[in-house]
């Protein structure tokens, strides 16, 4: 545990191309050349490429693909997915964008997005921001987006999280952990558990492992199912891009975590348990030995995804991490490290103008009233 393990050197920073005075133009882009911005973006994340439109093809969401050009580059752009959802309701859900160089490029994709909603008919486009976009906020509002209560349909399980910074050494990666997240690493492998990287073959393992710690808390897998997840599998895993973790002791699997790695990113995307034998802090091991590798491949961030956002604003405002905690999950990531951060949010826009006026006036009451709540899982369940 205490060995230092090489690092290999780590990649500069993606650069924007020079600027033009051409102003920008929108227009349709390749999926080839679309994620190559996306891995090259100082914030690609798995939902902007695609490799994630084609799995979740199977769910009925198609993409359609804008790209923001100036003086022959891409500087900006975003993948939407959209579907129908019963009769009447078709909706368009941007996950994780819009990507720019500049923010000062963001009105003219606006623009696009706004004009997109229009030609292909969306009840409304909902979109889930960037983790660092705080400065889109603005140009967004201004244009008539409408922050999305979470009631709202498409479901975002992420409203915080917290990042390591893999450009510093292992020692102090955990140093910076709690006490106790080093003390149950260390027993973790002295009580014999191995961590090793999975492939394929293990992915039924893996799924079988993720609903069995969905049981025990008591909710619904959010990860694609097992035909899904191999079709990621087998898009991802030949540039190196997926990685699954399985900690076992004397071969029999304990825990997996998968990560997706893209750009200067790891994100810690899903994670399996089969609860038993707790005292051989199988998880814990799993998540080190990810973290160790993310360094030793030479990423700069590992997203530890998903926190319990009111935890994360408590403990932002000062909260003592000693008081009781709204989520256990949340605490155990806490213990690993890393900035707390809370994500920029959700919007929405309708390019009708009259459910636009009807939404800023009695959307966020209509969206939280029970009525609503359950007419909207009737929806997604007649949508699958």
């Amino acid at each position: 545990m205490d060995a230092m393990l090489p690092v290999s050197q780590v990649a500069p920073a993606a650069v924007a191309p020079p600027r033009h005075h051409e102003t920008p133009q929108a227009g349709q882009a390749s999926a080839e050349e679309w994620d190559a911005y996306v891995r090259n973006h100082p914030e690609s994340h798995l939902e902007q490429i695609s490799a994630w439109a084609q799995v979740k093809e199977d769910q009925g969401w198609h993409a359609r693909r804008l790209c923001l050009r100036q003086g022959g580059s891409v500087i900006g752009g975003a993948q939407i997915l959209e579907k129908r959802m019963g009769r009447f309701f078709k909706v368009g859900y941007l996950s994780r964008g819009p990507l720019v160089n500049d923010p000062a490029d963001l009105p003219p994709l606006i623009d696009a997005l706004k004009s997109l909603s229009s030609s292909r008919r969306y009840s409304y486009l909902a979109i889930s921001l960037p983790y660092s976009s705080h400065p889109a906020l603005a140009p967004l509002e201004a244009a008539g987006f409408q922050r999305r209560p979470p009631q709202m349909p498409p479901t975002v399980w992420a409203r915080a999280t917290a990042v390591l910074d893999l450009t510093q050494d292992l020692e102090k990666l955990s140093s910076d952990m709690s006490s106790t997240m080093r003390k149950h690493i260390r027993r973790a492998f002295r009580a014999g558990v191995v961590v090793r990287e999975g492939d394929a073959d293990d992915l039924p393992q893996f799924c079988a492992l993720v609903q069995t710690l969905c049981a025990r808390r008591g909710v619904t897998s959010n990860m694609p199912g097992t035909a899904s997840l191999r079709k990621l599998w087998e898009r991802l895993s030949p540039s190196g891009s997926i990685k699954l973790f399985m900690a076992e002791q004397a071969g029999r699997p304990l825990c997996g975590l998968i990560v997706i790695a893209l750009g200067s990113w790891v994100r810690a995307w899903r994670i399996g348990w089969t609860g038993d034998e707790e005292k051989l802090y199988s998880t814990q091991a799993a998540y080190w030995s990810a973290i160790e590798w993310a360094k030793r491949q030479g990423y700069r961030h590992f997203d530890l995804m998903g926190l319990d956002e009111r935890d994360v604003r408590e403990l932002l405002q000062g909260r003592s991490r000693e008081h009781p905690f709204h989520c256990s999950i949340t605490q155990f990531k806490v213990g690993l490290g890393g900035q707390l951060r809370l994500l920029p949010g959700e919007y929405c826009y309708f390019p009708n103008p009259v459910a636009r006026w009807l939404f800023n006036r009695v959307g966020a009451r209509i969206a939280a009233h029970p009525l609503s709540r359950w007419a909207t899982k009737r929806l997604l369940r007649s949508a699958g």
